[in-house]
């Protein structure tokens, strides 16, 4: 058995990354699976059973998931029992992920969003832990310039067809990635949608369901990337290609940049990057 026993300290993102994770080594080990009542799992259909009673295990080395081949995997983890490293989490996914997660990870509860001719496009705008309380600097922060593009590459792609849903952890005027975004939109004479004090799980919802995706750097909007929806992902090329050649560091020191590494270099069906900006 492969158990996630407590779930990972990441935020909301993280935890159903961790989760897929889990999931994903189940597909590929053929073993059974629980997992620990992770926070906001309530909202999900119900798809792997709770751990119930404590048993003993062995922990999975996150580095084994990135770069252990599947073969090997099997070899290792097909029998005994065992607990995902807390941190196993985007890293892996591109190389673990071989069945489509909207087959494990399934809101309870779709938004719903407007119906017609019109696109529905999700932005996200990370703020928060990022700007500057993390020791990151800044540095997973996306400039206004990047969004403001986006939008109008997605409104040109589409002939103006399109409906925005603009959402983000950090509504503050003095934050100008948000605040010149926001002003962006309010100049098209284009339909968008924004709640600032919508909880996160309502915000997280609406990304799932919109068919193109302006994504940030937070796993809050990659986790939404992998369900619900198919969609069309766009990306920050500044961002992304500091990962081109390598992991970054700074990043993850557990290997969680590999996400935007392998987004770089590797290709998957449950994943659509559309476009780096």
């Amino acid at each position: 058995m492969i158990l996630i026993d407590k779930q990972t300290r990441g935020r909301h993102g993280n935890k159903v990354f961790h989760f897929n994770t889990l999931m994903q080594l189940s597909e590929i080990t053929n073993q059974d699976v629980r997992t620990d009542n992770w926070d906001c799992y309530e909202y999900f259909e119900k798809t792997c059973k709770l751990l119930d009673t404590p048993i003993p295990t062995s922990e999975i080395p996150f580095e084994d998931l990135i770069y252990e081949e599947h073969k090997s995997l099997v070899s290792k983890y097909s029998t005994g029992d065992w607990r995902l490293h807390t941190l196993s989490l985007c890293g892996p996914f591109f190389r673990i992920t071989t069945v489509d997660p909207r087959k494990y990870i399934k809101l309870n509860n779709q938004p719903k969003l407007p119906t017609g001719e019109n696109v529905n496009v999700g932005i996200h705008i990370r703020g928060g832990d990022t700007r500057g309380a993390d020791g990151m600097n800044c540095r997973e922060i996306h400039s206004p310039d990047y969004y403001i593009k986006s939008i109008d590459y997605v409104i040109e792609q589409y002939g103006g067809k399109v409906n925005f849903f603009l959402c983000t952890d950090d509504p503050d005027k003095n934050y100008s990635t948000y605040w010149e975004t926001l002003n962006h939109l309010q100049r098209l004479d284009i339909p968008f949608y924004h709640s600032p004090t919508n909880n996160y799980m309502v915000d997280f919802s609406i990304l799932t369901e919109c068919e193109v995706l302006i994504s940030g750097s937070s796993t809050f909007a990659l986790a939404a990337g992998i369900i619900g929806k198919q969609k069309k992902i766009i990306h920050s090329k500044d961002f992304v290609l500091q990962f081109k050649e390598e992991d970054q560091k700074w990043y993850s020191s557990f290997g969680n940049g590999m996400f935007f590494y392998d987004l770089n270099n590797r290709k998957s069906p449950f994943y659509n990057l559309w476009k780096l900006i």
